[in-house]
């Protein structure tokens, strides 16, 4: 589906940080890396509150800005909802948050207000952080 505008990203920006979440809860249960997981799911549900609030600001103008070339499918998270071993887990969370940094690094260079693409920018650098620890975590 094309994300043709801001007000389009932001729904998709939004409801994907909730799958994330909801993922990073349900992986708590894998054995031995439930305290990151635990983290993430925190992390992810304040993500959800910041870009809610961002979405109630007063950025009408904002909202309906074009947008041209972005597709949810390429940045849609491939979830697993059963927990799976420690290995898969950190795998499957790796590729999730290198799939949420190029989303939030592809929209923030076709954003207009520099004030909001900064913010995305940095959301991009969360995940990207969020990948270098966890992949600490498979080396050990």
């Amino acid at each position: 589906m094309p994300l043709n505008n801001f007000g389009s990203v932001l729904t998709f920006a939004i409801a994907q940080e909730g799958r994330l979440q909801r993922f990073y809860n349900t992986m708590t249960a894998v054995e031995g890396i439930d305290q990151p997981f635990i983290d993430a799911a925190q992390r992810y549900r304040e993500r959800v509150d910041l870009l809610v609030q961002l979405q109630q600001e007063d950025l009408a103008h904002e909202l309906s800005v074009p947008i041209v070339g972005l597709l949810s499918e390429n940045y849609e998270p491939e979830l697993r909802s059963d927990p799976i071993d420690r290995k898969m887990a950190l795998y499957q969370s790796v590729r999730m948050e290198q799939r949420a940094s190029r989303f939030y690094s592809d929209v923030a260079i076709k954003l207009h207000n520099p004030d909001v693409a900064e913010l995305f920018r940095a959301l991009a650098q969360e995940n990207l952080d969020h990948v270098v620890a966890l992949q600490a975590l498979e080396e050990s």
